[in-house]
């Protein structure tokens, strides 16, 4: 539900409330992407880029997967997203560098205390409800401002609030591909062939 900038949606995740202790620990545990530069791709002109990773984890048969989005509009706004089917189809942990403000749900403090403006981040709670938070470099304005305007400062920071690293120990790099415009066609045929142009 969107109420003008703010998003007030509970979204439930069972399994973390059943086995809350089991999450946590999967959060607080050292994760590897397995492919590093993640190499966000834009599938079509009118969607965003996207890419992701499988992450090397050491507990068998768990899967999980890191994703990265950029938005294609000339605003940029990115987003980082861990992916765990174990506990649900949606990310059990993410980022939103911009967008309307998260509504948390009500636990006694008021509406004031409940809006989580972006940039921020999303993690599961014990009650199994996904819940936002800003940690102190989104807290500090020059700092926050830094981070939303470079995505890799973006995926620095989720890196370490995630614990998610690279193969080789380091941050998790992010690039984005633009593909060129091919002006060829079938055939080999010029498209330009017999045309004129005016001096």
């Amino acid at each position: 539900m969107v109420f003008g900038r703010m998003i007030c949606a509970e979204i439930s995740f069972p399994k973390v409330q059943q086995e809350f202790a089991f999450y946590a620990a999967f959060l607080a545990a050292m994760k590897v992407v397995d492919v590093c530069p993640v190499v966000l791709v834009q599938p079509n002109p009118k969607l965003e880029f996207i890419g992701n990773s499988s992450i090397s984890f050491g507990w068998a048969g768990f899967n999980c997967v890191f994703e990265a989005v950029k938005s294609n509009k000339a605003v940029i706004k990115f987003g980082f997203r861990i992916f765990a089917k174990y506990f649900h189809k949606k990310p059990c942990f993410r980022f939103c560098s911009g967008g309307p403000a998260h509504i948390n749900p009500e636990i006694g403090q008021g509406l004031a205390a409940r809006m989580i403006p972006t940039p921020h981040f999303h993690r599961v709670k014990s009650d199994g409800i996904l819940w936002a938070y800003q940690t102190p470099p989104l807290l500090d304005t020059a700092e926050c401002d830094r981070i939303v305007s470079d995505p890799q400062l973006g995926a620095n920071l989720f890196c370490q609030e995630g614990n998610l690293c690279s193969p080789s120990g380091g941050f998790v790099v992010i690039k984005t591909f633009a593909a060129e415009l091919i002006m060829s066609s079938p055939n080999n045929v010029d498209p330009l062939d017999g045309a004129t142009f005016p001096p």
